[in-house]
């Protein structure tokens, strides 16, 4: 009797633990506003994003999430060269926006609607949306299961890969996914972007 009692508590919590939203992310989960993932939508966790890419950067430990929205709004009136990292090739669009919040200290409708989703979001990079490019077919399934998800069009999408050239301060880089472009969008003007966030894969 003594030894069942002892034993009942490990169970109780193996139960509960099984019971738990999902946390580990997966190719095509759904991430939702409490920070959870799971293979399907809940709409009272809020869900903003589905898991496109896994195994990506330097040390192969991060997964991306594209948000499910897409928007279509002014970045900023505000025209001064901004800070970043200039390749085309580098995974930076977290650190990218981050110093671009800390330039532009909120004086942006744009990034004043990504602050609404949560502090992990971004702009993405060039680099990110080519990653993005290279998963199209995929993630267009996946978005076509996701009842109210915004597909991604073969459209220009801002991103936080800064304009290298200090003459036109007033302009922010674009990429064409389509045809794997570049072109320069005035700041003072609507962008269509797509945020992204990042997740460590072993969270």
């Amino acid at each position: 009797m003594k030894k069942s009692l002892l034993i009942l508590p490990v169970w109780i919590l193996l139960l509960l633990a099984g019971c738990e939203p999902a946390v580990r992310p997966q190719l095509g989960f759904i991430y939702h506003a409490d920070g959870t993932f799971d293979s399907c939508v809940h709409v009272d966790r809020r869900p903003q994003g589905v898991v496109f890419a896994m195994g990506v950067g330097a040390d192969s430990s991060w997964c991306y999430v594209l948000s499910l929205e897409e928007y279509l709004l002014p970045f900023t009136s505000v025209v001064s060269s901004l800070p970043g990292e200039f390749s085309t090739d580098s995974l930076c669009g977290f650190q990218n926006t981050r110093l671009w919040m800390k330039e532009l200290h909120g004086r942006s409708p744009l990034l004043d609607r990504m602050a609404e989703m949560g502090k992990k979001w971004f702009i993405p990079s060039v680099g990110e949306l080519r990653l993005l490019r290279s998963r199209f077919d995929e993630v267009y399934g996946m978005l076509d299961s996701i009842p109210g998800a915004y597909q991604v069009g073969m459209n220009n999408y801002l991103s936080s890969t800064p304009e290298p050239d200090p003459a036109y301060p007033q302009y922010a880089i674009a990429y064409d996914l389509y045809g794997d472009r570049f072109s320069d969008c005035n700041k003072a003007d609507s962008c269509r972007v797509r945020f992204m966030l990042r997740v460590k894969r072993g969270k």
